[in-house]
Parts: structure tokens; sequence; C-alpha cells
């Protein structure tokens, strides 16, 4: 039997689609908590792995172990703790379809790249006025490793890392943090917070400014690629310069 006709006039509605959720501040945290209880366990492990090791690990090899470490502890305290606890989705952290937007990132990355590195580069000069490092020291540091090796280290910094940073800051801090403050405010808090956890103070400034960068790309774009996008750059122009010293 056939559903009845509707009367003549009428509009049919189309049906609603549910909006996607965003993660909320409670959210935000517990999976911030259980990212340090997890990255906590691993050095712990880490570190009774080197004590017993027979010989000594080179510190390209407990950068690429690290970093891999890191990156699994936060993928599993954004599955165990929110995807699967609460069922999120990965378009709520902000993996969205890519549009033809994201095209404004061939200006906007070397403008927040630049913002980022020199303006720290001039203020450190000014304030410490410390000579460079020794011409050959890094050199010496990166030809003592293969080529292998490398491509795991460059592996770590411009593709682990940034990965696994931004669904935290920016996927679930800055997004939830948007929900209970201006966006502004939001972006300097969470940027503040990036800064702290990477724990160098002579950093600090350029990750601040870093993480300005990467809360704009995420507020303009809506879409978690673009932050992405910008911090795989601007960690492999790092490694890049580190290692032409």
């Amino acid at each position: 039997m056939q559903p009845p006709l509707p009367p003549p006039g009428a509009v049919e509605e189309p049906a609603e689609s549910t909006p996607v959720g965003e993660p909320t501040l409670r959210q935000s945290g517990r999976v911030l908590l259980f990212t340090l209880v997890y990255a906590a366990a691993f050095v712990g492990l880490l570190a009774a792995a080197v004590r017993v090791a027979p010989t000594e690990p080179s510190g390209f090899a407990l950068l690429i172990v690290g970093g891999t470490g890191l990156g699994a502890a936060a993928g599993l305290a954004v599955h165990v703790h929110l995807l699967r606890r609460d069922g999120l989705s990965l378009a709520a952290l902000g993996f969205r379809r890519p549009t033809w937007g994201l095209l404004h990132l061939l200006w906007q990355i070397p403008l927040i790249i630049a913002g980022s590195l020199i303006v720290p580069a001039i203020v450190l000069g000014l304030l410490l006025r410390q000579e460079p490092p020794p011409a050959g020291l890094i050199d010496d540091v990166v030809m003592s490793a293969n080529w292998l090796v490398l491509v795991g280290v460059l592996l770590v910094i411009a593709v682990v890392t940034p990965l696994w940073e931004e669904v935290v800051f920016r996927g679930l801090l800055f997004s939830s943090l948007t929900r209970t403050m201006p966006t502004i405010m939001a972006a300097i808090l969470s940027s503040g917070v990036f800064a702290l956890v990477h724990g160098v103070p002579l950093l600090m400034l350029s990750q601040f400014l870093a993480g300005l960068g990467y809360c704009w790309l995420y507020a303009w774009h809506r879409v978690l690629w673009a932050p992405i996008a910008l911090h795989m750059a601007n960690n492999s122009l790092a490694a890049v310069v580190v290692s032409l010293g």
C-alpha cells in the first residue's frame, strides 16, 4: 500500500541533517589528562629499557622511538576516551572534506612561518646576544647518522608530531575553548599551553606565535588539514635548517 500523497500546494520539507558535534572542554581535558598519563607511562618504560640495554642507544634512535611513542599515547587517548567513549567522529576533530579554500595556504603558510621564526630570532638576538654554536657541531652529529635514521627522524618531526599535536591542541583544546570564550582568547590560551608543553624557554615565543598561526588557520578554514599542513611545513623547515647547521 502506497503512502498517502501530500495535499495540493504542500511543500515537502527536506530531511534535517544531524550537525557534527564538537568536543566540549570537559572532553578535551579528559583526553589531555590521559595523554599525559599514557605519555608518562611510555617515558617510564623507555627509561627502564634504556637502563637495561647492553649498549647506549643513540640520540636519533631515542628521538624516533620517543616521538612515535608520544604520538601513540595521544592517539590512544583520543580513540579510547573520546571517539569510542563518547561516540564522536573524526569530523568532530576537524578531519572534514578539504575545499578549494585551502589554496589560501599558499600565502598563509609563508606568512605565518616568517612571523613565528623571524620575530623571535630578532627578539632573542637583541636580548641574549649569544654567539652561534660552533660551525661544525651540528654537521658532525648529522653526518654521524645514516640516511635511514635521518628519514625516520624527519618522519617523526614532520609527520607524526604535527598530526597528534594538531588533534590535541587545535582539534580538541582550541575548538572546545571557543565554545566558552571569544576566539581570540581561546587562541591565546591554547597557544600558551602549546608553548609551555614544549618546555624549552628559548623557543616558547616562537611556539606561541606558531600556535596562534595554527589557531588562525583552523578558525579560517574550519578543517584540521590547514594547521596540519602549516605544522608539517614549519617542522620540516626547522629540521632542514638544523641539519644544514
